[in-house]
């Protein structure tokens, strides 16, 4: 048996199940995770619906369970719809639920806190129970800690002393206030904490010890309130204060502070948020800022991770779509390291080499400059950019095979032939590249065109006369290679319909047969026979359809999309959506190493189309192109008409864009702060007059 197999937590967990299954078991069927932007994914938190987490992959599991008249309540056993979850004011990574056990309200919230200038992370956690009846309410709330929940590993010992839970014999869980501790012992019991406290019993040793990993526990706290009365308890997990090399952090102490390190997270976010929006529909808002959130918290040192935990490492193509969507949300100071740092390293996928990632690696640095226009950063690093344009002519033009060097370490790599190439010879004027596993031709060649045209701008810019021109007549070549060749294999599947306008821009809307093509693949794809399908399982190929239709000036049907991606989450309130569902999220055998995430069949967020996503309801907003145009309100519904709305600080390629729209007036105030020239366009489905200021 091979070492990952042994050390496969998850594969413990069915047979536990099967043997008892009256235990409350982790949920499993959604994650999120809150993290330190940029920090080690080892120090990442993994959540589920009703915020149950685990302080950190393969640590231990901690459950809210609330008894009252009798019954114990646990949202592991509830559906999503009976969760209430969403992050502070919609903006802040910071966890919060509610949900109701009998007579009271549940509600919990919980962030990741960095110490700053140290290794040195905590989860602080409020659970706070409301009475929500007119006469008096008495039950008990449980603060349970077991070795599964969210992403847990083995737990061979616990013991509760001055106010410290200590797992493995390490002080990890810190209380505010002091409660009494149970615990058990698997191999003495038989049994799980869960199971004792659904049959009331409480009369449990303070400690156990378990060779076996499962032993569980739980801090008990009675509560009696009167109508309208909340009472609220604070907890801080150190995450990792069991590591061998952690020893040297130091105990906390009280008072835990939640309410100060609470309100320090929020300051330190509203300056990393240098954008703003306010519009009528709250689910647009929250979604928004949610993808921010979900992207940042998973980067990891100058890496944009798809996710963390099971995708550890850069993959060069979602990871572009991802420093490209950050870097448009004004989170440039994180968007131009990973640029460089892709460009420096030759960033790969995880799958070899592919055709399509020289042309992304252009596609970070160029964006990073025509949203900064900082002409040092392109002096710098135009090297890459033209090492990587050189490589797009080079699959071009070759007669034979190529194969790149790849950094790449996902398993199936050494394992599968194709992940040896970067492409065939070239046909027809086509990059005959893969991409994965497959070899679709204008995928590949989109991101071929977009490579191409930015390198030739960024040419131009620094006066690299000779490579302008070969690369604009190469892109020019290409485009119409494309163009050429697109009767015979466009609009075949939706890697087609999610590239030729955004983000390669090769596609023409004065291109019947592209037209026609998108129409018609919104009637088989999209649109069947009038009612509206999804896809399943790659989330991010649609979302990538509705930007392009919002390009296409078809609102509609990009809002058809929308709607979807803004009611239907995969992990409810949180706007997380699923990439696939099997294993092809876990690149490196990563969650089958975590106790507890043994039912899930896909990772949220899934990075890409967050990224999709947030690209998608900025360009709604603010768009340009790269003719000196702003586009204002390209995806606003008609039904915004009635209502204000404004957006701040939007960085574009002319400068940071600001505006505010008045309905009594139907008047657009705009201020361009711009770095170069530009014209700003009404793009609104009704009529609006245009202020600039």
């Amino acid at each position: 048996m091979s070492y990952y197999v042994e050390h496969m937590e998850q594969l413990k967990m069915a047979p536990m199940r099967a043997k008892h299954p009256q235990w409350i078991w982790n949920r499993s069927d959604a994650h999120i995770f809150l993290a330190a932007p940029e920090q080690p994914d080892a120090f990442t938190t993994v959540v589920e619906p009703g915020n149950s987490f685990s302080p950190g992959p393969g640590t231990y599991g901690i459950s809210t369970w609330v008894e009252s008249d009798r019954v114990l309540y646990a949202p592991e056993q509830m559906p999503q719809s009976a969760l209430t979850q969403g992050f502070a004011d919609g903006r802040y990574p910071i966890s919060e639920s509610a949900w109701v056990a009998g007579a009271l309200k549940v509600e919990t919230a919980l962030f990741t806190y960095k110490m700053p200038g140290t290794i040195d992370f905590r989860d602080y956690f409020r659970v706070t129970l409301t009475n929500c009846t007119e006469s008096e309410a008495t039950g008990s709330f449980y603060l349970a800690v077991r070795s599964f929940g969210a992403a847990g590993g083995p737990v061979h010992s616990l013991a509760y002393t001055d106010g410290v839970v200590h797992i493995n014999g390490k002080p990890c869980l810190y209380t505010e206030t002091e409660g009494t501790f149970c615990a058990m012992g698997y191999v003495q019991t038989g049994s799980d904490i869960s199971e004792a406290l659904l049959h009331g019993k409480t009369d449990l040793s303070d400690a156990a010890e378990d060779p076996s990993g499962w032993a569980s526990g739980a801090l008990a706290y009675a509560v009696s309130l009167a109508s309208g009365v909340s009472v609220h308890f604070d907890f801080v997990c150190h995450l990792h204060a069991g590591n061998r090399l952690m020893t040297w952090l130091a105990p906390l102490t009280k008072p835990l502070d939640f309410d100060g390190y609470k309100e320090t997270l929020i300051r330190e976010w509203d300056t990393l948020l240098t954008v703003d929006i306010s519009v009528p529909d709250k689910r647009f808002q929250n979604a928004f800022f949610a993808q921010i959130a979900h992207l940042y918290m998973a980067a990891g040192q100058d890496a944009p991770h798809i996710s963390p935990i099971t995708y550890p490492a850069w993959w060069a193509r979602d990871s572009a779509y991802i420093q490209v969507a950050l870097a448009k949300a004004g989170l440039h100071d994180f968007a131009v390291r990973a640029a460089v740092h892709a460009g420096r390293f030759q960033i790969t996928c995880a799958f070899g080499p592919e055709a399509d990632v020289p042309g992304e690696r252009i596609w970070m640095l160029s964006e990073h400059y025509l949203l900064t226009r900082e002409e040092d950063f392109l002096q710098k690093n135009y090297m890459y950019i033209k090492e990587n344009a050189d490589k797009i002519v080079e699959m071009r033009h070759t007669t034979i095979p190529l194969a790149d060097f790849s950094e790449s370490f996902n398993h199936q790599y050494s394992a599968v032939p194709d992940t040896a190439f970067t492409c065939a010879p070239a046909a027809d004027g086509l990059v005959m590249g893969r991409m994965d596993f497959m070899y679709p031709i204008f995928y590949v060649n989109s991101f071929c065109y977009l490579g191409l045209k930015r390198a030739a701008m960024c040419a131009s810019a620094i006066g690299a006369a000779d490579d302008a021109a070969l690369y604009a007549r190469e892109a020019d070549e290409l485009r119409a290679a494309m163009r050429q060749k697109a009767p015979e294999f466009f609009g075949q599947n939706e890697r087609d319909t999610c590239t030729a306008f955004s983000p390669s821009g090769w596609a023409d809307k004065a291109d019947a047969f592209l037209t026609e093509a998108f129409e018609a693949y919104w009637n088989t794809k999209w649109c069947p026979g009038g009612v509206q399908t999804h896809e399943p399982h790659w989330t991010y190929f649609e979302v990538g359809d509705a930007r392009n239709r919002v390009l296409m000036g078809e609102r509609e049907r990009a809002w058809r999309i929308l709607e979807y991606f803004l009611d239907k989450h995969k992990f409810q309130g949180l706007y997380t959506h699923h990439e696939g569902e099997k294993d092809e999220n876990s690149a490196v055998l990563a969650w089958e190493r975590l106790r507890g995430w043994d039912k899930a069949n896909c990772v949220t967020p899934h990075g890409w189309t967050s990224a999709e996503l947030l690209s998608l309801l900025r360009d709604c907003l603010v768009r340009e192109d790269e003719a000196g145009r702003i586009y204002i309100g390209s995806g606003v519904p008609k039904d915004w008409a009635d209502s204000d709305f404004t957006v701040e600080h939007f960085p574009t390629y002319y400068g940071r864009l600001s505006y505010r729209y008045v309905a009594a007036e139907k008047t657009v105030y705009a201020k361009l702060a711009h770095t170069i020239p530009a014209e700003i366009v009404l793009d609104l489905p009704f009529t609006a007059t245009l202020q600039l200021s």
